[in-house]
Parts: structure tokens; sequence; C-alpha cells
């Protein structure tokens, strides 16, 4: 017969206690908890609990009430845009500072049009206003 001390058998049952909180669900974003403003909101979350991985993007711009897919997919396609372009014209640029000032003027250009300290990320796709 295995013989235990009162020490012993003390830790083991503190180890098994402490193990097993430690694998229940801890999560503080409950799925039945959340209330969502809009569809697309929803379907963002939905993404996010499903795949685990969050389309930050569409995260972002779902704080806009009236944001849906085909917004959301002109957005995406504007960024894709800047992305390729800038990809083909930075491909042989091996000056990091370089590629860093041609993206931030890109970006500028094609984006921010005014500083609001009060504006919302969204603004900047729909009014080139951004913060």
């Amino acid at each position: 017969m295995l013989h235990c001390s009162r020490k012993t058998l003390l830790l083991l049952i503190l180890f098994s206690v402490f193990t097993r909180g430690i694998s229940q669900d801890t999560s503080l974003i409950k799925r039945g908890a959340l209330h969502f403003t809009s569809a697309f909101e929803k379907s963002q979350f939905d993404q996010l609990f499903l795949s685990g991985k969050p389309d930050l993007l569409g995260l972002a711009v779902s704080l806009n009430p009236n944001m849906n897919e085909s917004e959301f997919a002109a957005i995406r396609k504007t960024i894709d845009n800047i992305i390729s372009e800038s990809d083909a014209k930075l491909k042989s640029e091996n000056d990091l500072s370089k590629k860093v000032k041609f993206l931030f003027e890109k970006v500028h250009a094609s984006l921010f049009k005014k500083y609001d300290l009060g504006s919302h990320f969204d603004n900047i796709f729909s009014s080139g206003i951004y913060n």
C-alpha cells in the first residue's frame, strides 16, 4: 500500500483543484450576453467565435451601426488596392525608411483628408476624417 504524508496528500488535493480550475472556461466574453447594433457587427463576432480568428478590420468598422457587407467589401478593396500598388512600387526598394515614407504618403493621399480628434475609425473610409 502507498503511504503518503499529510503534507503530500494536501499538496495533491490542492494541485488537483488548481489544475481543474485552470481548465475551466475563463473567457470574459460570453456569446449569449452580447448585444449588437447591426447585422454586420453580429456577423463579425459570429466569425470570431466560430473561427477564433478575428477580422480586425471588420471588427473596427463594425462600430458603425450602418456598416454592411457591401460597404465593407468596398473598404477592403480600397485597402487591397493601396497594398498592391505599394507592393509593386516597393518591391525593389531596400531602404526601410524610404518604404515607410512612401507608405505614409500613400495612405495620407488615398485615405486621410481631415484630422478630427473625435472621429471614429470607420470615418476614414466614408469621409476621410481621421484621428
